[in-house]
């Protein structure tokens, strides 16, 4: 254990905590979670960008460019390879209803990006640890935070839609929207033991598209991200 972490990270031993920021890297991204911590290295790395990072004394390994369920996979199995006991992942979605910025907790994460279905068909959908969930409620409550929960679709992709993953989004009225990693980070770090929670916010809906630049939806997204920011860094506090 420990050579894959060295060649990815640096070293052969990581710390126990991970937070996982799915989507693509960029400088604001970067910065949100930057200004949360007491100290933080350079962000480092060809292919998963990454910060050690700590806060009130605890240390963790922050990664951005984590993009697709398939970089998800590798991003758990290096992690798992440092030694990392408790990750969180944070990522934005898609819902049909909610509205830009809303917050969102997945009580469970269906896999139609295929991974998991590959891996084991029976572990979907898959679930959030306990434990982890009743933080995440407990910390956005204390904050009094506002937020909805539900079940998510993982999709294997979001501009390249797919008419049949498609479909079933709009005919199942239960699912509250989608996005692309989150059920292969639930599934994975549960058949490892690793303790995992994940955290959604609204980037898009039917009214706004994912590339909207517009001031009101930047500014939402903006406000969201660093809530759940927020959120994620609080939590692994307790684990």
């Amino acid at each position: 254990m420990g050579e894959l972490s060295q060649f990815e990270f640096g070293r052969k031993r990581l710390p126990r905590r991970a937070i996982v920021c799915a989507g693509v890297y960029s400088p604001s991204r970067k910065e949100t979670f930057r200004r949360i911590f007491d100290t933080w290295s350079p962000v480092r790395g060809q292919w998963i960008r990454h910060s050690f990072a700590r806060f009130a004394s605890k240390e963790y390994v922050v990664l951005f460019g984590v993009y697709g369920g398939a970089m998800m996979l590798e991003t758990v199995q290096l992690l798992r390879d440092g030694g990392v006991q408790s990750m969180f992942m944070v990522g934005s979605m898609y819902t049909k209803k909610l509205p830009i910025g809303a917050i969102v907790i997945p009580t469970e994460i269906e896999d139609q990006a295929g991974i998991v279905g590959i891996d084991n068909p029976s572990a979907i959908p898959a679930m959030p640890d306990r434990k982890m969930l009743d933080a995440t409620r407990d910390e956005l409550t204390t904050r009094r935070i506002a937020y909805s929960e539900g079940k998510v679709l993982s999709v294997p992709a979001v501009l390249h839609g797919i008419q049949c993953v498609i479909s079933h989004l709009k005919q199942q009225t239960e699912i509250v929207g989608q996005e692309m990693e989150g059920s292969t980070f639930l599934h994975f770090t549960k058949k490892h033991g690793i303790e995992a929670g994940a955290l959604f916010y609204v980037s898009d809906n039917n009214e706004h598209s994912i590339i909207s630049a517009r001031k009101g939806v930047v500014e939402a997204r903006r406000i969201a991200l660093r809530a759940v920011a927020d959120v994620a860094v609080a939590i692994l506090q307790r684990f």
